[in-house]
């Protein structure tokens, strides 16, 4: 009687999705969803965040990539490698729905051994959060070898001193917060130089993070700010800051040639610095491209142009010998991947993918689950030879949004942007 209540019992369990895990690895799991429906599995192979939405996880075995960043996409016709990026990036991937998971959560967590219920294909539910184990040293410095120069690309993501406009913050708090957490993450990552995206036009708001940079470093830095002849304005703007103590700009300071009443107009620049310690030179070009709204044909179109501007600028200084120097270095949010055509572009002009170099296989940018470069670096011949080394660092895009300015009161420098830092170090004529 005992055994067949016993018996009874499990019977029960599993028919109502309650008997022991069926334990299973990722792929043979990814290969036969459909046979697990409605099962209990613990899947042995370690997962990985690669996305979080407000509803969800998704989980894959190793981050999944953008397949820009390694193969040309549908813009340029057919890709027969694009086209398996994609299927491997889907097949490696499922959407786990949990409960809340808490404002530490990172892309990149891991866990082990997740036990969960398939309830359809690459789609699992979890009654309980699952324990993730964080990355380590995620925020590390990198090593940037022999460099005796630190320069150091920066979106700060909409920092705007006038309030209650288009983007940025809407109050003082807010604005409060923004400013302390960017000007954090600007001073850990102990730049010579920062080539900045996304600040708002005119003296005044880099006026402002120059002075909260310079007093959490209790003025020991002496950062300052390069003069682009902008007035003040409700238009988002490329700047530049600079440790007076290590380097001192030259020449005129250059813009793109646009049509002024488009916000475009500042976003393409160039400007010279001098190396105090050995009085070399090299040019320093700060870019912002048309980000990815509407059609893409569209918007890919119009990229290429930014980039046409900009090759223009530099035509325009070197006949002009405004700076006389070969070494040239763009930064900038490119907002296109590695593979993608304005890239691709620019590459046929002679110019060399650092990133791709040092580091091609990193990332500083996470969207919808993918991770990829969106922040590059782009050398002229002569420059490339004098580059020690080039590394994102990631103190935002891994990062739950919850920790941004906007949504609380964490102070940290982490998600003081959207975008991750990328430093390069470069050592003038090795």
């Amino acid at each position: 009687m005992k055994r067949t209540a016993i018996i009874l019992l499990l019977a029960l369990l599993s028919l109502t999705g309650f008997a022991r895990p069926v334990r299973i690895s990722f792929d043979s799991l990814s290969v036969h969803w459909d046979r697990y429906i409605g099962q209990q599995v613990c899947i042995t192979t370690p997962l990985r965040i690669s996305g979080i939405f407000y509803d969800s996880l998704l989980l894959s075995p190793s981050r999944l990539m953008v397949p820009e960043q390694y193969a040309e996409g549908l813009a340029s016709g057919d890709s027969t490698r694009y086209h398996e990026l994609v299927r491997a990036n889907l097949a490696h991937s499922a959407r786990l729905c949990t409960r809340f998971y808490g404002y530490k959560l990172q892309t990149g967590n891991t866990v082990r051994n997740l036990c969960a219920k398939v309830t359809g294909e690459r789609t699992l539910l979890s009654a309980k959060t699952p324990k993730f184990r964080q990355q380590r040293h995620l925020d590390a410095l990198p090593d940037l070898g022999d460099a005796t120069l630190r320069i150091c690309q920066a979106n700060i993501q909409n920092f705007f001193a006038d309030l209650g406009g288009y983007a940025g913050a809407k109050t003082p708090a807010e604005f409060e917060r923004q400013t302390l957490k960017i000007a954090k993450g600007l001073t850990y990552l102990d730049a010579d130089i920062y080539a900045l995206c996304e600040i708002e036009r005119g003296p005044k708001t880099v006026t402002v993070l120059v002075n909260e940079m310079n007093r959490l470093t209790r003025n020991r830095k002496h950062y300052a700010w390069v003069d682009l002849g902008f007035t003040d304005g409700d238009s988002i703007s490329c700047g530049y800051i600079y440790r007076a103590d290590r380097v001192v700009p030259y020449g005129t300071p250059q813009l793109a040639v646009h049509d002024p009443r488009s916000h475009y107009h500042y976003r393409f620049s160039a400007c010279g610095f001098t190396e105090l310690s050995s009085g070399e030179q090299f040019v320093l070009s700060a870019n912002h491209l048309r980000s990815k709204r509407g059609r893409p044909s569209r918007s890919d179109s119009i990229r290429v142009q930014n980039m046409d501007s900009i090759l223009l600028m530099i035509r325009r200084f070197q006949d002009q010998q405004v700076f006389n120097d070969p070494d040239l270095l763009l930064l900038g949010d490119w907002n296109c991947y590695r593979q993608e055509r304005p890239i691709r572009y620019l590459l046929s002009h002679g110019y060399q993918d650092v990133l791709g170099h040092f580091d091609p296989d990193g990332y500083s940018y996470v969207y919808r689950g993918t991770s990829g470069y969106l922040d590059q670096a782009f050398a002229s011949p002569t420059m490339m030879t004098q580059i020690t080394a080039a590394h994102p660092v990631h103190l935002c895009a891994d990062f739950y949004y919850s920790l941004g300015y906007k949504r609380g009161s964490d102070l940290t420098l982490h998600r003081y942007s959207d975008h991750d830092p990328v430093l390069i170090g470069i050592r003038l004529h090795r």
